[in-house]
């Protein structure tokens, strides 16, 4: 099961139903949705992926691919940016 979380150095912070989040090293700034904040909080929850896609498709009205799609394109985008790291068990 994949997961992922923020990496240690960023640092974000939910402003009524956006995140934002600093990548500290080029002082760049990002701006989440309010889905994207909830598919983060689950990450930052421990949630694997699918845990994340099963609650977010129970808590909206859209279908668990569309779902899916939203959210491997929310972490390929974070992954870009430096802001996630994929957690390995040990």
């Amino acid at each position: 099961m994949t997961m992922y979380k923020l990496k240690d150095d960023v640092l974000a912070q939910t402003v009524v139903d956006e995140m934002v989040i600093l990548e500290p090293t080029g002082g760049e700034y990002f701006t989440v949705n309010g889905v994207g904040t909830q598919m983060i909080a689950l990450l930052e929850q421990g949630k694997t992926d699918e845990e994340v896609v099963a609650a977010m498709t129970a808590t909206f009205d859209v279908s668990e691919s569309e779902v899916r799609d939203d959210y491997h394109a929310l972490i390929k985008q974070l992954l870009l940016q430096g802001l996630v790291e994929e957690v390995t068990n040990s």
